[in-house]
């Protein structure tokens, strides 16, 4: 269990809680198995980004909600600050070079 799996153990089990689910309920409301949400809230197994937004619908997490249940999964929430990649530039020809 690595410190990732144990924070996103902890706050998936805060609020779960919060939101009045059971394991059983929260499994049923986001399709997944009760087994499931066991493991992730005691580190077995660390979900995908996919799973961990899965969950915070089924409990209707404000975004807010949902971005710290991503970032305790390890998941950034912030765009790359990177910045866009340059489109090719189209060469222009005119048609006077060419005679």
């Amino acid at each position: 269990m690595t410190a990732t799996d144990s924070t996103i153990g902890i706050s998936l089990r805060k609020w779960r809680k919060n939101s009045g689910f059971s394991q059983l309920e929260l499994a049923l409301a986001a399709n997944v198995s009760a087994r499931h949400i066991s493991f992730i809230e005691t580190g077995k197994t660390h979900p995908t980004r996919e799973m961990v937004i899965q969950l915070a619908e089924a409990m209707a997490l404000t975004l807010e909600q949902l971005n710290s249940l991503l970032i305790a999964a390890g998941y950034s929430t912030e765009r790359s600050t990177a910045p866009p990649p340059i489109e090719p530039v189209q060469q222009l020809t005119t048609r006077k070079n060419e005679a």
